[in-house]
């Protein structure tokens, strides 16, 4: 639970000072977030930003607020995630998001300027972490992945 910008790996993957300027990006910085899962209960947007216009700020399942030119790929979230965003309501509803990158870039649900959140793909209803961890190819020397949830070897 927070105000903005709130994902479930991270809050905010954005290598320019305004993600979506018409300028050109910081593209040194060579953000990627890959084969993650996102498995928190609920992400809860408490209140606007007091910045005007308080729809600046996004926050999404697996990263809250990006840019178009970070690597986002091969990450999950929880199916019955409780998610609630405080700004525009055709965001309160995840859909899942398509893999991104340079070449690729985000496309933003909406005709919002400035929220850019990535979702993930939604996992599968018997799905648990570990059998995502699997899908992902973790490296079951340093996992063990028999139970539901992933433990350090």
């Amino acid at each position: 639970e927070g105000v903005y910008n709130l994902g479930g790996i991270a809050a905010r993957t954005s290598n320019a000072a305004n993600p979506n300027s018409t300028g050109t990006f910081n593209t040194d910085w060579d953000i990627k977030v890959s084969g993650c899962i996102a498995w928190n209960p609920s992400i809860t947007s408490t209140k606007a930003a007091t910045e005007t216009p308080a729809s600046h700020y996004s926050s999404g399942a697996v990263v809250g607020f990006t840019n178009y030119v970070c690597e986002l790929k091969q990450c999950y979230r929880r199916q019955d995630i409780n998610f609630n965003m405080y700004s525009i309501e055709a965001y309160n509803t995840l859909t899942d998001t398509p893999d991104t990158s340079v070449d690729a870039p985000l496309v933003k649900p909406g005709e919002e300027t400035f929220l850019c959140p990535y979702n993930g793909k939604a996992a599968g209803a018997t799905d648990t972490v570990s059998s995502l961890a699997r899908t992902l190819s973790w490296d079951e020397g340093i996992w063990d992945l028999s139970g539901d949830y992933p433990v350090l070897k």
